[in-house]
């Protein structure tokens, strides 16, 4: 998979129709620290497609909710700082 996407596993199970050799990796943001754990509302809202995810040979790599807080920024930063770095900063602010 290339470029960024960002959406409910659901939609990602979509990308999996590509040869494994053309995905880098998921980036999961959600989910409790490793240490404790913790509710993750994606996985629950489709565990169907989490396995799916998590059987395929994808990377994934998880943020927990305890560092992606860590770096909130608003709609308007985002538009405004990164919006115009091409098409990767278009597609996160789109």
């Amino acid at each position: 998979m290339t470029g960024v996407r960002y959406s409910p596993e659901f939609t990602l199970t979509r990308d999996f129709q590509y040869p494994p050799q053309k995905r880098s990796r998921v980036i999961w943001i959600g989910g409790g620290d490793w240490s404790g754990g913790g509710p993750e509302y994606n996985l629950a809202n489709d565990i169907a497609a989490a396995n799916a995810v998590f059987k395929s040979s994808v990377d994934v790599w998880q943020i927990p909710s305890t560092v992606y807080r860590l770096v909130a920024v608003s709609y308007s930063e985002l538009g405004e700082k990164v919006f115009f770095q091409g098409a990767i900063g278009r597609n996160l602010v789109e």
